[in-house]
């Protein structure tokens, strides 16, 4: 204690009296002394339950000054409000990227540092956040409370029935402002807005990939830190996406079930078929090699293949040193020392 001023042991902050280092203390203990009395959720503070009760109410109280959005806590019309600014003032010191929110940069972090502290109790399953980890639990539990009234498919999240529900009435909330399509999904938007309509800024440096925002490439390194909190309950396998462990799921149940027409090609469902006959297209080619003058659908297809010409090999193996060109090239070659294992780490 330095005069009036009482200093926490762990993180030396400082407080003006001792009930708020007492309450403060318990962050570092852990202790939960209130919980809730309808999902018997625990909270250290008796703020954050009175936050937590708005859940159950549906009491939103703080609104945008600017789109007038509504919102249960202070805190999330706050990280809301750096949408309309495009302020981010949390900056990484390894990389220099930065983010609106605090705890979005610590999640970041975690890429650089490795640090995965949220640990599965009934696997060996570890994870750099927990909303990854709560994903991974339900392959345990295989518990999906969420379901739909009208036919029998079920879900994990609430927002995944919503959007569900749209299939059943045809409707088709979110319009595209630059083109006359429209979407059952605000989420299915950003996604056509980025494809289509946006020059791709931000590439990916361990892959030839390029994304329309800083999130979305954000979202994709995370498949090279190797978190894949979506398991098979099958097989041992993960993965990094809910789509591709649905179409995964496929391959236990024999079924490629949707052909391309023009080549007889299967796919495991209708929007990668729909992907797939782009390739069949001349005009859909727009991105032109200036070597060979191979034409592909994608930027980040070109240069990918641009690398063929330039013969740069970025790619190394850990074990031998070897270099390719392609990364697909260094997994195909690490199995010569793995024998089969599916385990290909140490790859970058």
């Amino acid at each position: 204690m330095d005069g009036k001023r009482f200093i926490c042991f762990y993180c030396k902050k400082e407080f003006k009296n001792f009930s708020g280092i007492k309450r403060h203390m318990q962050i570092h203990t852990g202790e939960k002394p209130f919980q809730c009395s309808q999902c018997n959720k625990n909270f250290t503070l008796k703020e954050h339950l009175k936050a937590h009760m708005l859940v159950h109410t549906g009491e939103k109280r703080y609104e945008c000054p600017l789109c007038h959005k509504l919102f249960s806590k202070n805190g999330y019309l706050t990280a809301h409000l750096s949408a309309h600014t495009g302020e981010k003032p949390f900056q990484c010191s390894h990389c220099g990227n930065s983010y609106a929110k605090k705890h979005t940069l610590k999640a970041h972090m975690m890429i650089h540092t490795g640090e995965k502290p949220y640990q599965c109790s009934l696997c060996s399953y570890s994870s750099t956040q927990n909303r990854f980890l709560k994903l991974h639990m339900w392959c345990h539990t295989g518990v999906k409370p969420f379901q739909c009234s009208l036919c029998p498919v079920s879900y994990t999240r609430k927002r995944r029935l919503i959007d569900h529900m749209f299939t059943h009435s045809g409707e088709k909330p979110f319009p595209c402002s630059q083109c006359n399509k429209s979407y059952t999904r605000n989420y299915d938007l950003k996604v056509h807005v980025i494809s289509t309509h946006t020059d791709k800024r931000f590439p990916c440096s361990q892959c030839p990939k390029s994304y329309g925002s800083r999130k979305s490439l954000m979202s994709h390194i995370l498949t090279h830190a190797r978190e894949k909190p979506y398991q098979c309950n099958q097989c041992p396998e993960s993965f990094a996406t809910s789509r591709n462990l649905k179409d995964h799921v496929f391959t236990h149940s024999g079924g490629n079930q949707f052909q391309c027409s023009r080549c007889e090609k299967n796919f495991p469902n209708k929007n990668r078929l729909k992907y797939h006959m782009l390739t069949h297209s001349e005009e859909q080619r727009r991105f032109q090699c200036s070597e060979c003058k191979k034409s592909f659908i994608e930027r980040g297809h070109l240069t990918k293949h641009m690398w063929i010409h330039a013969k740069e090999k970025r790619f190394q193996c850990s074990l031998c040193k070897k270099r390719f060109t392609l990364i697909h090239h260094v997994k195909t070659h690490m199995l010569t020392h793995t024998r089969g294992n599916s385990c290909l780490g140490g790859v970058f």
